[in-house]
């Protein structure tokens, strides 16, 4: 028997969740959200980079965490060290940091505009079928493949329109919070 989804409960729960000041993952005062990353000398590198690129836990720690913060307010993170990490070591690890994101907004800027570039190529060339079929029609040839060719222009069409307007928003909105992430401030502690 199929149990019917309460969303009104789903909602409470995760209201519990961000009311719990036991959770130090993040914290909100009226004008900011800081996402609270706690580094020890285990969790900081990848273990594959001998300590170039930091380890991708703390990107989808964030990513996950980005998700219950309040996206109006502006956005700071702080970086909790144990004592035994020294200064330069903290200060490569926020160049890390810094250099992951701008890859990623530099990354999701020419996906964009890929997406945008192979829209209009799937809009030409739906374009180039609809305009051969109207051609045919013109000049009165009807064949059997005629409707064929009709039906993969608007194919064609409307994966340009899906492209651009749905793929390029989903894409937008990941560089827009990368872009945030990025120019965040970043406090030391």
């Amino acid at each position: 028997m199929k149990q019917k989804l309460d969303v009104g409960k789903i909602r409470n729960e995760v209201e519990l969740y961000l009311q719990d000041d036991t959770f130090l993952n993040y914290s909100e005062d009226a004008s900011c959200s800081t996402i609270h990353l706690y580094f020890n000398e285990e969790n900081i590198y990848d273990s594959y980079s001998k300590n170039s690129l930091l380890n991708k836990d703390i990107y989808d720690s964030i990513k996950e965490t980005f998700s219950y913060i309040d996206k109006k307010k502006e956005i700071q993170f702080e970086f909790h060290f144990e004592k035994n990490i020294e200064e330069k070591e903290k200060q490569k690890i926020k160049r890390a940091f810094k250099a992951h994101y701008a890859q990623e907004v530099l990354k999701g800027k020419k996906q964009s505009f890929r997406i945008k570039i192979i829209s209009l190529i799937l809009l030409l060339v739906g374009a180039l079928f609809l305009i051969t079929d109207g051609i045919l029609l013109a000049l009165g040839n009807h064949f059997i493949f005629q409707n064929i060719i009709e039906i993969v222009a608007w194919v064609f069409i409307w994966e340009a329109a899906n492209a651009f307007f749905f793929e390029n928003a989903s894409n937008k909105k990941e560089w827009l919070e990368n872009i945030r992430i990025f120019e965040a401030n970043i406090l030391m502690k």
